[in-house]
């Protein structure tokens, strides 16, 4: 009989440390809080240039992350990312590594086999380009099931509220995007219960996205994507539905973005996919709330931030001055949230795990391109991590700079005497 492998024993957080990351974060979320209830949603993706090796290598890495982000909401428990090392054996042998936000053992098992199975077909010499399109697209699409459902009920509501304020008003071109509308809503309007067979789903949903590309492209497209950029713009609530529309449009389609992307991939490195090894890093263990008694007010964290008294009277006059907007009230808000339990975000666990086996280095990566691309753009704790790092030139998408509270450090471990 094998000896029992001893797990290493996690080394805890000060509850001085814990409390000196968290309450200057709590305060500047709630001071946040006015500008996230007007800002506008933002594609932050940049274009991407498919001549340049490296920035279609690194679209392909955060699509895979984007098509096994299957669920939406639950605190992005499915945020998934990817990195592509050279195998430890053969070095012609791509090994992918992945981790999710909080999935479980078994759904990470799940998750790693549909991957496998995605990239065998995209390997498969045998079969021609269209085909295999259809068929990846069909894979993708039955997976994120549950993402998708909420998308086309959310597009239905939408383009329904579209459709009725260009009844309002019987101007041509109104006219026209109501009938564009309609065309849609008899499109999306199918059954998504869990009854549903999947071929019949997959054929509806990739009839949705055809439709969907070609109203992207056509006149109508046009007016609604800029009816869309005017109600951000000018925070138009009777134009919001276009904004939330076009939104949803652009999530949808994404999946076959995606699709195109691997296969952009499998053309220019065919090795890719070929004897590729697929492993997942587990997802942490949430942390415990970390509020206390005296945490409540901004004026007592503005006294612990910093020892600079001036500082401190400053800061605590601003903080005066803000009560006016109910700034004590916002902060025990976010304190009181029963899902603020932090947790190590999928890219950082993947950052952690590639550190502590000694793989931080370019010789270890496909390429020698050090990438962790994930399903959603940088948050702004994860890019702080990311930059200052003591490997620092570890690539990572963009951030769209917002701050999610439910973020810890990934844990440190006793070193074995």
């Amino acid at each position: 009989m094998s000896p029992a492998v001893l797990e290493p024993e996690t080394v805890p957080m000060t509850v001085r440390g814990i409390h000196k990351f968290y309450e200057p974060a709590v305060l500047l979320n709630a001071l946040n809080f006015t500008e996230r209830e007007v800002a506008p949603p933002g594609d932050f993706d940049a274009t991407i240039d498919t001549t340049d090796p490296q920035q279609l290598f690194q679209a392909f890495v955060y699509k895979l992350g984007h098509i096994c982000d299957s669920h939406k909401g639950n605190y992005g428990a499915t945020i998934t990312s990817f990195c592509v090392l050279k195998d430890e054996e053969k070095d012609d042998v791509a090994h992918y590594w992945f981790a999710s936000n909080q999935r479980t053992r078994q759904e990470l098992e799940t998750t790693a086999e549909y991957v496998r199975e995605l990239l065998e077909r995209v390997g498969d010499p045998n079969g021609d380009l269209v085909s295999l399109k259809r068929e990846l697209l069909s894979d993708v699409l039955w997976f994120n099931r549950p993402r998708l459902e909420h998308y086309f009920r959310q597009m239905s509501d939408r383009a329904t509220k579209c459709r009725d304020s260009c009844l309002e008003t019987s101007s041509d071109e109104n006219m026209r995007l109501a009938t564009k509308l309609s065309e849609l809503l008899k499109l999306i309007n199918f059954d998504t219960s869990k009854t549903t067979p999947r071929h019949y789903f997959v054929h509806l949903g990739a009839g949705a996205i055809r439709l969907l590309e070609q109203l992207c492209r056509s006149p109508e497209g046009k007016v609604m994507a800029e009816r869309a950029r005017e109600g951000r713009r000018f925070g138009v609530p009777s134009q919001e539905c276009w904004s939330d529309l076009q939104h949803m449009i652009n999530r949808t389609t994404a999946y076959s973005e995606s699709v195109r992307f691997i296969l952009a991939a499998k053309i220019r490195w065919p090795r890719l996919f070929d004897k590729f090894k697929v492993s997942f890093i587990e997802s942490s263990q949430r942390m415990e709330r970390p509020f206390r008694n005296k945490s409540q007010t901004a004026d007592g964290i503005v006294g612990r931030m910093t020892r600079k008294q001036k500082m401190i009277d400053t800061f605590r006059e601003f903080a005066r001055e803000l009560q006016k907007f109910k700034l004590d009230d916002l902060i025990m808000g976010v304190w009181k949230d029963p899902n603020f339990r932090p947790i190590v975000h999928a890219e950082v666990l993947l950052l952690d795990h590639l550190d502590k086996k000694g793989l931080l280095e370019p010789r270890f990566f496909f390429n020698e391109w050090m990438y962790i691309g994930s399903s959603k753009p940088t948050c702004k704790l994860c890019h702080h991590y990311f930059t200052l790092h003591h490997v620092p030139n570890v690539g990572h998408r963009p951030s769209h700079g917002n701050l999610y509270l439910s973020w810890r450090f990934p844990d440190v471990f006793q070193v074995p005497r």
